[in-house]
């Protein structure tokens, strides 16, 4: 893992506690451009979050991660079939 993915991730994470909505949709969004390291914040997000459109914006930096993100697979095709 490179020096600033190491810094970078654990500090969005931690930024995915702010209140505002917009920033945490941006932070998720980010979290795309990081790879494997930011897929277990990701799926956190599809698992934990109520808001829809954080769910869409962390499938979104999931498949931007693309095969790095097999982890994510299982709770993405959950979410599909979920009746929210």
């Amino acid at each position: 893992m490179e020096l600033e993915t190491e810094l970078a991730v654990p500090a969005l994470v931690e930024g995915l506690q702010c209140m505002d909505d917009y920033v945490r949709r941006s932070i998720t969004g980010a979290l795309g451009w990081f790879g494997e390291p930011a897929v277990t914040a990701l799926i956190d997000i599809l698992r934990n979050d109520e808001r829809p459109l954080m769910w869409v914006r962390a499938a979104q930096a999931l498949g931007r991660i693309g095969p790095d993100a097999k982890a994510a697979v299982i709770i993405l095709i959950k979410s599909l079939v979920s009746e929210n």
